[in-house]
């Protein structure tokens, strides 16, 4: 709708199932894979994986590593200051709003992406929804605030996570996001190698990526396979391929071509 020369962006009704105060650009997910409401009746009638619900895509909740491929979008104007659970207004993907974000933005050349664990955007993902363009030059990387952005469209970007240091330490097996981007920012001292597998893909073409920013010693991230990694088309001898990350600057990129993980970059990791 255009009213003065304004163009206003697309509001969509939601259900917020969570407690905290909500503010506005506070990024949001549905909650596609574990909903306990469906939001619809006085009742709130629990609902199950097998059950059909067009709640599916109208409950929303904070980002986590189990809900950042499927975006929502961000707390509209009218719904600042609410406190949930319950009926809340929302600007979704295909729109400019104030995305709330923890990042030194740039106009037209900053871009952030859903972060688990977050209601702001703290890193940078994949080009998708989930994702944002930054239309202000404004600086939030010490307090998160909100910047003018775009909310882009197009495939699921699948999110952005940051591991902790203290998860690092601890080490052993770990969970991250089998889609989207996963840093290991933080420099750790691992009790034994933090590992991760890297189960079969979800669809072609889906992508997953591993970045070491910083120093891991004694111990490393060691990220395998439950299917054979192919790399430069040669397939692995066992699904016990493995990539291990240990040094500033090391990464991993994976791609799903349906049958195995294609390492699309590997950098200086050791396999």
């Amino acid at each position: 709708m255009i009213t003065y020369g304004k163009a206003e962006p697309q509001k969509i009704k939601v259900w917020y199932s969570g407690t905290d105060t909500l503010y506005e650009g506070y990024n949001l997910c549905y909650d596609s894979d574990s909903i306990t409401v469906d939001g619809f009746n006085a009742a709130d009638t629990a609902i199950t994986a097998a059950t059909s619900s067009l709640a599916r895509k109208r409950v929303v909740e904070k980002p986590a590593q189990g809900n950042c491929n499927s975006y929502a979008g961000v707390v509209a104007p009218e719904s600042h200051g609410f406190v949930g659970p319950g009926e809340i207004t929302i600007i979704p993907p295909g729109n400019v709003a104030n995305v709330y974000m923890k990042l030194s933005c740039t106009i037209n050349a900053t871009y952030g992406t859903v972060t688990a664990g977050s209601y702001s955007m703290e890193g940078t993902g994949y080009w998708g929804e989930g994702t944002a363009k930054a239309l202000q030059t404004i600086n939030r990387s010490s307090t998160a605030g909100i910047v003018q952005a775009e909310l882009m469209v197009g495939a699921p970007s699948g999110g952005y996570e940051s591991i902790t240091a203290a998860a690092l330490t601890v080490g052993g097996a770990q969970t991250f996001m089998p889609y989207g981007v996963t840093d290991f920012a933080a420099a750790a001292t691992p009790a034994s190698d933090v590992t991760y597998s890297l189960t079969a893909g979800q669809f072609v073409g889906q992508k997953k990526l591993f970045r070491c920013l910083a120093t891991m010693t004694t111990n490393d991230v060691v990220i395998t396979a439950t299917r054979s990694i192919v790399t430069a088309g040669v397939p692995a001898a066992a699904a016990s391929k493995y990539y291990e990350l240990d040094a500033n600057g090391e990464y991993v990129e994976f791609r799903w071509n349906g049958t195995a993980w294609v390492a699309e970059s590997t950098g200086t990791v050791e396999s």
